[in-house]
């Protein structure tokens, strides 16, 4: 599977700013949180944040993780006495899936749920398992909160690299074939305004940095705390927006949305 590949797991190792937001909020949070405690890893992975909550202070981990990773963790696991000899017997590794392993009640649940768009991968789901199922009553969740963020924004460039795929479909003459055809049109999506209605093409979601200057308005947001919120809120999530753009002119257009989450893993000290 995907997650069992090393190359994707080390592409979110290496990726500094989470893993490092994540080191140091486990630490932070040592004394109250994981010191002497037991601790869930939902989604468990490369088994990083198993080990983190260990050098925290950890007496039990279990690194829940359904994929081939698993078999990884506990080769780490079995070799700690040699390389890691502070995480001998420390680590227990579940491979099974978090709604099918059997784990007693822990003291802290920790997981890197978070997709783009904050629901995407659907791991949220996962984790409030977790917390409804293992975690003791007043227990620790990190993270413990997330936000989507939501603005329009202007790209040329993007804009027209999108655009030239959206209308791959409209060719009249594709090596003497016509595509454009009422069948063959992409689908458009129809956004009906208290003023006008908008027909918009279709397009695909666009991962990656971006320079904020490319912003047209404040962003609106939508706050989730994965304490209280539950499955069924996530399958419907209704964010109102309203953005006042001070600009006109046909040479900059608001083209699309810029989608968070810009979460950021903030150390909780309780």
């Amino acid at each position: 599977s995907y997650y069992a590949q090393f190359v994707h797991q080390q592409n979110m190792l290496q990726d500094t700013v989470r893993t490092s937001m994540y080191h140091q909020a486990i630490i932070a949070n040592g004394p109250n949180a994981f010191r002497g405690k037991t601790v869930v890893d939902v989604g468990a992975g490369s088994g990083i944040l198993s080990y983190f909550a260990v050098q925290a202070g950890a007496e039990k981990v279990y690194a829940v993780e359904a994929s081939g990773m698993a078999k990884n963790i506990r080769k780490m696991v079995d070799a700690a006495p040699v390389s890691n000899p502070w995480m001998k017997g420390r680590v227990d590794v579940v491979a099974a899936k978090v709604e099918e392993a059997e784990i007693p009640r822990v003291d802290t649940l920790i997981s890197e749920p978070i997709g783009v768009l904050l629901v995407h991968e659907r791991m949220l789901e996962s984790y409030l398992y977790a917390r409804d199922n293992f975690l003791k009553p007043g227990g620790t969740m990190i993270p413990s909160t997330g936000t989507i963020f939501l603005a329009p924004f202007t790209d040329a460039t993007l804009w027209t690299q999108t655009m030239a795929k959206v209308r791959f479909w409209e060719q009249s003459n594709f090596y003497g074939v016509n595509f454009a055809t009422p069948l063959s049109t992409p689908p458009r999506t129809q956004i009906d305004l208290p003023s006008h209605s908008l027909t918009l093409r279709n397009g695909q979601p666009v991962v990656g940095n971006f320079d904020s200057r490319i912003l047209l308005a404040p962003s609106c947001s939508h706050f989730v705390d994965f304490q209280t919120v539950t499955s069924l809120e996530l399958q419907d999530i209704t964010i109102p927006i309203s953005w006042s753009v001070p600009f006109t002119g046909k040479g900059l257009v608001a083209e699309g949305l810029i989608l968070g989450p810009f979460l950021r893993v903030r150390p909780r000290v309780i």
